[in-house]
């Protein structure tokens, strides 16, 4: 039992006194037993406490007469006691008591509070990952706090962040790689946290977070090429999980090496020109601070002599309507190769000026047509005579090979 001093005025209201929650206060009207003191006034100090302060020291208690005016002689013999629920000793279950502080001053109704104090002895906090592997796209997630405890206020730091974010779970993105990711939790009820430093717990990752694996894949364009082309390579990079990825990029042919940037998750790496010969490929990813190294073999890559096709195209009809859709008739022939493949590119144009703006289509020449097919190009909607460019992009043995021809459109 105590006896508290204080001329603070307080309205009637409800408390709840945590040892990191809230409470409700409840003032009860006086009895008229005196002619000038009315009621008496409980009021915490705070709205929450923790296990192992007075209870009853952190209430202000004060003495009203019928005008709300404080009873300054009143206030010494004020009575506060407390119940069996307050005395809260450690390692006790629940974590969480509720206990009644009771204030009386002679014959008056006596006011009363109810309090909750916490034991903030077992908050504690943890982070688990979704994965084994601490790397990005990984979900990291805080602890929860104890059964029935108000909830908890999370936020994420590293080194590079004062804050990466708030709430229960963080995801890692690539900005991690390298650092240790923590979350601080604190049980901001009722002012726990400003006022108990044991109200804010924090943790940290199990490891800094790990460089990731990318997935790389490259096919050659053709993996064979005359001396005349340009071999080319495409590639793809992505971090599973994450996504496309970009980087430094090194292709490996014969006793030579090539060094690119590869932007934005896929591309063409072109190769000069070689010589004939045989070449093996290896397309290299230089990883960074960020994502490791990976490598992939493509294979040998063919260089041989150029030959040049035979290119013939005619029309199944030299006028059309420009409702309908011209057909070019495209052969291709060359010595030594029986099933010619590739791109052809039909090019059209009339006039001069902005009507000489020429459009295009392309089209693939498959190796069972074995050099010959039928082409329908879009339809043509103006009326005039085109000057028509059909082109072989050429592939493998072959080089390239246009010739030009005319349209009527009616």
């Amino acid at each position: 039992m105590s006896r508290l001093e204080s001329s603070r005025p307080v309205h009637r209201a409800s408390i709840v006194v945590i040892a990191g929650v809230a409470f409700s206060l409840l003032g009860l009207s006086a009895t008229p037993a005196f002619a000038a003191p009315a009621r008496v006034v409980i009021t915490p100090t705070y709205e929450a406490i923790a296990r192992g302060d007075d209870v009853e020291d952190r209430m202000a208690v004060a003495v009203l007469d019928e005008t709300g005016a404080v009873v300054d002689t009143a206030r010494r013999s004020v009575t506060v006691t407390s119940d069996a629920g307050c005395d809260f000793r450690a390692g006790e279950p629940p974590s969480i008591r509720t206990c009644t502080v009771t204030a009386r001053y002679g014959d008056l109704a006596p006011a009363t509070a109810s309090v909750q104090v916490f034991d903030l002895s077992v908050l504690a906090v943890s982070v688990t990952p979704s994965t084994p592997v601490i790397a990005p796209g990984a979900v990291l997630t805080a602890s929860a706090p104890p059964a029935g405890w108000p909830a908890l206020r999370y936020t994420w730091r590293s080194p590079r962040a004062a804050t990466l974010g708030e709430g229960p779970s963080y995801l890692l993105t690539m900005a991690d790689i390298g650092t240790t990711v923590s979350v601080t939790a604190a049980l901001e009820h009722g002012g726990l946290a400003a006022h108990y430093p044991a109200a804010t717990k924090s943790a940290s990752a199990p490891a800094a977070v790990a460089k990731v694996n990318v997935a790389l894949g490259a096919t050659l364009a053709s993996s064979v090429v005359n001396t005349k082309r340009k071999p080319a390579i495409d590639v793809t990079l992505a971090v599973p999980g994450v996504g496309p990825w970009s980087g430094p990029m090194t292709v490996i042919y014969g006793s030579a090496r090539l060094e690119t940037p590869l932007v934005g998750g896929a591309g063409r790496i072109t190769l000069p020109k070689l010589p004939i010969g045989a070449y093996p490929i290896t397309v290299w990813y230089q990883g960074n601070e960020q994502a490791n190294a990976a490598s992939i073999e493509l294979g040998t890559l063919r260089v041989v002599k150029a030959v040049s096709p035979t290119l013939k195209a005619t029309w199944a009809a030299k006028s059309v309507k420009r409702t309908g859709r011209a057909k070019v008739k495209v052969a291709v022939t060359a010595k030594g190769v029986k099933a010619p493949t590739g791109t052809v590119t039909v090019t059209w144009a009339k006039g001069k000026g902005k009507a000489s703006k020429p459009a295009n289509a392309s089209f693939t020449l498959k190796a069972t047509s074995k050099g010959k097919a039928t082409f329908a190009l879009p339809t043509i909607k103006k009326k005039g005579t085109y000057k028509v460019t059909v082109t072989f992009t050429g592939n493998g043995k072959l080089t390239s090979k246009s010739v030009r021809t005319s349209l009527k459109v009616r």
